[in-house]
Parts: C-alpha cells; sequence; structure tokens
C-alpha cells in the first residue's frame, strides 16, 4: 500500500497551477508590456504541458507507451492545443484552424518521432 498512486508529474501540476494563480491575479492585462505577455504566454504553455503530461499518465494506464512517446505526444498536443488557445485569446480562432491544427499536431509528432529514431541511429553507428 506504500506504493505510488500519484503521477510523478502531479507535483509539478500542484507548483504551476499555484505560480499561475499568483502570477495572473498580480498583473493587469491591460497595462501590462511586453515582458508580462511574454511570462504569461510562458505560462499557459508549461500549463497545457504538464496538463497533458498528467493525461498521458492517465492513457498510459490503459494503453502502455514509453516515456519517450508520451512526452513527443505531449509536446505535439500541447503545441496545438497552445496555438489555440492564444488564437482564441486574440479573437482570431475560427472552426478552419480547429480543422487545421489537428493534422498539424499529427504531422509534428510524427516528425519528432523521426527525428527522435534518426538521431538515436546515427548515435548507435558513432558508438
Amino acid at each position: 500500500m506504500h506504493g505510488k498512486a500519484y503521477p510523478p508529474v502531479l507535483k509539478k501540476l500542484v507548483a504551476i497551477i499555484l505560480v499561475d494563480l499568483l502570477f495572473f491575479s498580480m498583473i493587469d492585462p491591460r497595462r501590462g508590456n511586453m515582458l508580462v505577455l511574454i511570462v504569461a504566454c510562458l505560462l499557459a504553455y508549461t500549463s497545457v504541458y504538464v496538463v497533458c503530461r498528467l493525461g498521458m499518465w492517465l492513457f498510459v494506464k490503459a494503453f502502455p507507451i514509453s516515456v519517450a512517446t508520451q512526452k513527443r505526444a505531449a509536446l505535439a498536443v500541447t503545441i496545438g492545443a497552445t496555438f489555440l488557445l492564444f488564437m482564441q485569446s486574440l479573437g482570431q480562432l475560427s472552426s478552419r484552424d480547429i480543422f487545421a491544427v489537428v493534422p498539424l499536431t499529427l504531422v509534428t509528432y510524427f516528425y519528432m518521432a523521426y527525428a527522435s529514431s534518426t538521431r538515436n541511429k546515427n548515435f548507435e553507428t558513432r558508438v
């Protein structure tokens, strides 16, 4: 009964939620400068990534996949979801954007998987 019943990313999720609450409760977006917007975008991206990693942890309970594949999938989903989030915050999101992001997210995942396998293959031939 002493085994880990919670995901290892849960501590990161709690920490990023606290940082988000602290940061976004202290800033006024109407008077924010460019640095505040950059920090807000980075925090939003990090939050989406940590939530995706938690989702991957739940997904792995049903379908076991490697940690590297989990990270690649979480990163690809984070890129797509963050793009949609930022487009919505600008008021520029349309249904065409949503239909375009899904295939681009898949292409991003497969490109990262291909690049990773090529890098591993090159590393193995050098050793």
